[in-house]
C-alpha cells in the first residue's frame, strides 16, 4: 500500500517558515538599512541634546522676564524712578548720584577670605 504525500502539512509548514523569513528580513531592513534606520535615529538624538539645552535656557530666561514684567507691573512707579535715575542717568533738584562700577555692588566669596588670613 502506497501512502500519500501529505502536501497540505508541506505548504502549510512552508508559509510558516516563510512568514517568519520575511518578518527577520524586515526587521533587520528597518533596523540597518532604512531611512530611519538604528544609526540616524541615535543621530537625531546627539543632535537634539543641544538645542534641548537651549530650549531650557530660553524658558529660563522668559520665566525671568515674566517675573520681571509682573513686578514691573505691581510697582510701576519704582521701576520708573529706577529707570531714570540708572540708565538716563537723571536726578532729583538736591539729589547727587553717584554710579559705582559693578565690581563693587557686591563683595565676591574669595575677598572675605583673604580678609580672614591677613588678621
Amino acid at each position: 500500500m502506497r501512502q500519500k504525500k501529505n502536501s497540505g502539512r508541506f505548504y502549510s509548514n512552508l508559509i510558516v517558515v516563510s512568514f517568519f523569513l520575511l518578518a527577520v528580513f524586515y526587521t533587520i531592513w528597518n533596523i540597518f538599512i532604512s531611512s530611519s534606520n538604528i544609526f540616524s535615529l541615535i543621530a537625531l538624538e546627539r543632535a537634539s541634546s543641544p538645542i534641548e539645552a537651549l530650549l531650557k535656557k530660553e524658558e529660563d530666561r522668559y520665566q525671568y522676564l515674566y517675573a520681571k514684567k509682573q513686578q514691573i507691573d505691581e510697582n510701576p512707579n519704582f521701576f520708573m524712578k529706577k529707570f531714570a535715575t540708572e540708565y538716563m542717568q537723571m536726578q532729583r533738584p538736591n539729589e547727587k548720584i553717584i554710579i559705582l562700577p559693578k565690581s563693587l555692588w557686591f563683595k565676591k566669596p574669595e575677598d572675605d577670605t583673604s580678609d580672614e588670613s591677613s588678621k
